[in-house]
């Protein structure tokens, strides 16, 4: 009894550590008496978030003590809430057939786990419902290649260096194509906001092949109705990022303005995404509110009316990257709702509480670009309604390649724009979004502390997966001649 008091003193101020010390030091037995302590322990490491030893701590105690529920229980939580769904739907059938006989029990435990009671439908993933032509609305056509100059300074980092500097670079603009869909199933599992899964559904419960994203379709017996026409904007990188996020997936409304689509469906929502809702009058469905079971992440909606594009998974492609008249609409709309102002700003983003490409000279830089008159901008630090304002009366932005250049999208034509281009790492977004908004884009490239200058003829530079990572050195002789 004292020891139990010393825990519940521990539990009380959340020292969970001294919890498992404390029960680590005792000679326990498996007896029923011990039982409580070894429930005390395997609680504490979950808390501590070390799920592997407290899974295995909650199974020790069900193969010992076969005949308690709390271990089952706690067994099949931990299971769903790491996102083990099939091992914990397993258990949770085995704990009822165990406890079958104990209505009281059941009854308690049933409203505890109603997410794994009969909770999943028989799907097969042997075959596909087809993606068929009559369920194409429209086609928006092919649009002229995007044409767009190389960089005045390090061309070659973009392009070929056969290429003539002079020369103008095309990139094609694919059609899209636009699906609609009556009475669908959409399931969502979101356990890992880093990596979001969904899977669509004919009337007939049959998965619609190229519609998904993961390897574990599911279908949940209870589900919610949405009445409404919906328009799925999202796509294959559900992960937020305000780059794909603005030039990507909110781009993509425009899309479905021949449908009479009322609500938008966006993976992963957060304040950055409800400020644009509400600056566009947008609805984003928010699909969590609808999940009836907190031990798990997952739901499924059923569509009345459901619109999709081929750019969202079949051809998937970065629309705003490409700048088909959509996305430029869209984005204008965008622009028209921040102030326009007379004062200008010359704007460097400092990425000093990034985690990758911060500039290790940053000091250096921030000194040389504050005697040229700029202001230095952390991010991080300015509401978005204060940043969009910034970069919409700017009249020079330097900044190192990152989601924070995506702002530039509200720059005026004209406005300069210097991209400071890690060695290794690079992509043509901003190259490519900066010239089709008529902006004065210029680069200059950083260098690795570590590893040499090297000669490429790639489009673009990925020395290893981890290339985008690596901190870099700013020539500052390097930005005042691409400034000068």
């Amino acid at each position: 009894n004292n020891i139990l008091k010393t825990i519940n003193d521990f539990a009380n101020k959340q020292k969970w550590d001294e919890i498992v010390k404390l029960v680590n030091s005792l000679h326990l037995k498996n007896n029923t008496r011990d039982l409580q302590l070894y429930l005390k322990r395997a609680n504490a490491l979950r808390e501590l978030k070390q799920y592997d030893q407290a899974l295995q701590a909650y199974r020790e105690i069900t193969t010992h003590y076969p005949t308690n529920p709390w271990a089952f229980f706690f067994t099949v939580e931990l299971l769903s809430l790491t996102g083990e769904y099939t091992e914990a739907k397993k258990l949770s059938k085995e704990y009822f057939q165990t406890f079958a006989g104990d209505k009281e029990v059941i009854s308690y435990f049933k409203g505890r786990i109603p997410c794994f009671f009969m909770s999943y439908e028989e799907i097969s993933v042997d075959w596909f419902s087809l993606i068929s032509r009559k369920n194409i609305l429209y086609t928006v056509p092919k649009e002229k290649p995007l044409k767009i100059m190389p960089p005045k300074h390090n061309s070659d980092y973009h392009v070929y260096n056969s290429f003539p500097f002079n020369m103008n670079i095309f990139f094609s603009r694919p059609k899209t194509t636009i699906y609609s869909y009556e009475d669908v199933y959409l399931s969502i599992d979101y356990t890992r906001d880093y990596k979001i899964e969904y899977y669509l559904f004919d009337a007939n419960k049959q998965q619609i092949k190229g519609l998904s994203r993961g390897s574990n379709p599911f279908l949940l017996t209870s589900n919610h109705t949405l009445d409404e026409p919906v328009a799925f904007i999202d796509d294959w990188f559900t992960t937020f990022n305000v780059c794909h996020f603005m030039l990507d997936k909110l781009t993509r409304v425009e899309e479905f303005r021949k449908t009479d689509a009322t609500s938008y469906l966006l993976l992963s929502q957060n304040i950055y995404t409800d400020f644009f809702a509400q600056l566009l009058k947008l609805n984003f469905v928010n699909f969590t509110q609808y999940n009836n079971c907190s031990l798990q992440k997952r739901v499924t909606l059923k569509l009345k009316k459901f619109y999709y594009s081929n750019s969202s998974t079949i051809m998937y492609r970065h629309p705003g990257h490409h700048m088909h008249q959509n996305s430029k609409i869209m984005l204008e709309k965008i622009r028209e709702q921040i102030p326009f102002t007379s004062k200008k700003h010359k704007i460097y983003i400092d990425r000093s509480l990034a985690k990758a490409r911060r500039a290790l000279n940053n000091d250096e830089v921030k000194e040389f670009l504050l005697s040229k008159g700029f202001e230095i901008v952390q991010l991080e630090k300015i509401p978005v309604a204060e940043q969009l304002s910034l970069f919409r009366n700017a009249e020079c932005v330097v900044g190192t390649h990152g989601a924070g250049l995506t702002n530039i999208a509200m720059c005026e034509p004209g406005t300069k724009v210097i991209e400071i281009l890690p060695q290794f790492y690079a992509t043509q977004a901003f190259w490519k979004l900066a010239r089709a908004l008529n902006l004065d884009y210029d680069t200059v490239v950083a260098t690795d502390p570590e590893i040499p200058n090297p000669k490429s003829n790639h489009f673009w530079k990925k020395v290893s997966n981890k290339s985008g990572q690596r901190h870099i050195i700013v020539p500052l002789d390097a930005l005042d001649e691409v400034l000068s």
